[in-house]
This record gives C-alpha cells, structure tokens and sequence, in this order.
C-alpha cells in the first residue's frame, strides 16, 4: 500500500512538472561580461539538477572511498570475532571430548579477539592442567585475571584447579582473594572445607560446617562426620592442657555437645587427662537423651574416686530401662568392681556374658577371679576373653 501511494505521488509530481514546464515562458540571462549566455528557465532548472545530482554523486562516492580503511578494518575485526567464536565452542568441545592438547590450541586460537581472550584463557588453563602442565595452567589464568569481568571466575578456577592439584597454599590464598572480591557464594565454602581438612586447620574448619549447616548447602551426615573429625582433633590438640581442654569444650554449642560421636571423643579426652569426672558427667547428660551403647561402654573407664557411687546408682537406674544390655550389665560389673562390690560385679558380668559374650567382659571377670584369689576361675575366663578376641570357639 506504501508503495503505491508513492508511485502515484511520484506520477502526479512528474504530471505537475511537465505541465509547468511546457507553459512557462521564462527565461535566465548570465552576464560574464563580454559574454552574455539567455537559457530557458526549464533548461537551467535542468542543468541545475543535474548539478547537483553529480555533486552529490561526488560526494558520497569521496565519502564512501574515505571510510573505505574504516570499513575494511571493521570487517577484518569482525571476521576476527567470528573466528574467535568458532575456536572457542571447539575448544570447548575438544575440552569435554577429552582432547585436552586440541582444546588448548583451539582456545589459544580464540584469543586473537579481546572480547574473549578471557574466556579463551580459562579454557586453555583447564586444558594444560588436565595434561598436567601446571606453568602454562598458570599463565592462563593470570591472563585471565586481566579481564575484570571475569576475576571471580578466574580466582574460582583457580580454588578449583589448585585444590585438584593439591596445591594448597595456591588454592588458600585464592580463596582469601576471592572473598576479597565479594565471591561469598557457597561453592567456595565446599572447597575451602577441603582445603582447610588437608592443612590441618581445624578451628577454620569447624566454622564452615557451622555455616555451611546452616545454609543446608551439605548432606547432614556429611557435615555430622567433619564437626567430628574437626573436634576430635582438636582435642587431641589440647591434650595436657586441662584448662584449655574445658573452654574448648564449653565453647561448643549445646547441640554439638549431645552429638554422640563428639561427646564420646570429648570423653576420651577427658579421661587421657585424668579427668573422669568430667567425662562422666558428658556421658550422663548425653545418654539422659540418646542410647548408645559406646558411651555406656567408655562410662565405666571414667575414674573419679569421688563420684564412684554416683556412677554405680545412675548406671542401675539405667538398667531398669536397658535390662538386656549386654554392654550396661559389663559397664555396671566394671564399676562395682572398682568399688570392691565384688558380688554385684560378678553377677553382673556374667549375666553380660550370657546375653552378649564380649572379650572386654570375660577379661573383667577374670581380672575379678584372679584378685579373689580364684586362679582356676581366672585362667577359664582369660582363656575365653583370648578366643572371642580371636573370634574362635572357646574349649
């Protein structure tokens, strides 16, 4: 419809045109004295236009040949782009195709673009380490770096790679860089977990998990086995260090403290620095809550020469609960034992060999024989603590 209505105007124009030009009787006189030149006023607004229609033609073709270099040069940087594009998705491609020698050319190739010399970068830098040239790997990433868009990405390869690599103190310090710049998202709080597990760094550790707990970014069980790992260590750090060993401890919040695994290793610290009654205590607040047989076993090597009765009692009134547990009835023996209670020791411990047999109870018991000065006794029962270490049958 556009197109007709300007051919219709273009006709009605050229209708209008004509008809003034056939009736118009005027004329234009040019004096360049001694010269005088008489045009048709329809001859000048000819020539006039034709003037300028080669004028114009002059110009755009003088402006067109003037940018010419521009243009070529833009084309050349295009095709350049192009190209760089074209490298980049087949490095990439070689890159997951396991053609890591192909990749790194590929990506080499791509860099003759600055858009994505970057991006060019980080492929070559996972190439070269897949082939395990860690210096070129290197070089890469600084290259990368250079692209302020892309230092985040860069330092994050960088965590990645290093800590793949097990270059530590590279991937720690990349790590502190990229928190530096803002990169507190939680794939670099899952390597720095590793990072800080493998430098020993447990205090760095425990931090993490807690953070990383809270933001359900692992599994429950996972983040459970690492707060273990991290504080039994540093338990074991602290040892001989009684002080130290109870503000560690009370530093832990409550829910940590009634986590079975961590209040048993707590336990074993406490009891290598003398310190049962302590240990004690743990057990009973934990137990008080969740049964488990590891911290009944560990409660009756808790010695405190003042709280042997307390322990005897609470161990009894757990019993009324636990009346089959095997473990608690050994536990209960050890205990009365200790307090010279031998009847009730050797009741106990017998009936803990009947529902369970254990070497650890049968040692007991033997332990109990030899002190009563019954060596007969003794010797059957060291002998059967021997064969169920050994897990043979007894004679």
């Amino acid at each position: 419809m556009r197109n007709l209505f300007w051919t219709l105007a273009l006709i009605a124009c050229a209708v209008t045109v004509a008809l003034l030009a056939q009736n118009n009787p005027g004329n234009v006189v040019f004096f360049v004295p001694p010269y005088r030149v008489d045009l048709s006023l329809n001859t000048f607004v000819l020539a006039a236009a034709l003037l300028f229609i080669v004028l114009y033609i002059v110009v755009r073709a003088t402006r067109a040949t003037l940018r010419l270099p521009l243009q070529v040069r833009a084309w050349r940087k295009e095709r350049r782009e192009e190209q760089a594009r074209v490298g980049l998705a087949d490095a990439l491609t070689a890159l997951y195709e396991g053609r890591f020698a192909r990749a790194e050319k590929r990506a080499q190739a791509a860099m003759d673009s600055e858009q994505w010399v970057g991006l060019a970068a980080l492929v070559a830098a996972r190439a070269a380490h897949r082939m395990k040239e860690y210096q070129r790997r290197d070089r890469w990433l600084e290259l990368s770096r250079r692209d302020k868009a892309l230092r985040v990405a860069s330092l994050m390869s960088t965590v990645e790679l290093a800590s793949d690599a097990r270059e530590n103190e590279v991937a720690l310090q990349a790590l502190e860089e990229l928190k530096q710049a803002g990169g507190r998202h939680i794939e670099p709080m899952r390597f720095a977990v590793r990072l800080h597990q493998r430098a020993g760094n447990w205090r760095q550790l425990l931090r993490l998990l807690r953070t990383l707990d809270k933001r359900d970014a692992l599994h429950p069980a996972v983040v459970r086995k690492l707060k273990y790992f991290a504080i039994s260590h540093q338990l074991h750090e602290l040892d001989d260090d009684v002080n130290g060993l109870e503000n560690f401890w009370q530093t832990l919040p409550a829910y940590e403290q009634m986590q079975s695994d961590i209040a048993l290793a707590a336990m074993q610290a406490f009891n290598r620095n003398q310190m049962g009654g302590r240990a004690s205590r743990i057990a009973e607040e934990v137990l008080e809550k969740d049964w488990d047989t590891r911290l009944v076993d560990l409660y009756g090597d808790c010695f405190d020469e003042h709280s042997k009765l307390t322990q005897v009692e609470r161990a009894e009134k757990w019993l009324i609960a636990h009346p089959n547990d095997a473990t608690l009835l050994m536990t209960l023996g050890r205990l009365c034992a200790r307090r010279h209670l031998w009847g009730k020791a050797e009741h106990y411990l017998v009936d803990s060999l009947h529902i369970q047999p254990k070497p650890k109870a049968a040692f007991a018991l033997a332990q109990l024989c030899e002190t009563n000065d019954r060596q007969e006794e003794a010797a059957r029962y060291y002998k059967l603590a021997s064969a169920l270490a050994l897990g043979v049958p007894a004679e």
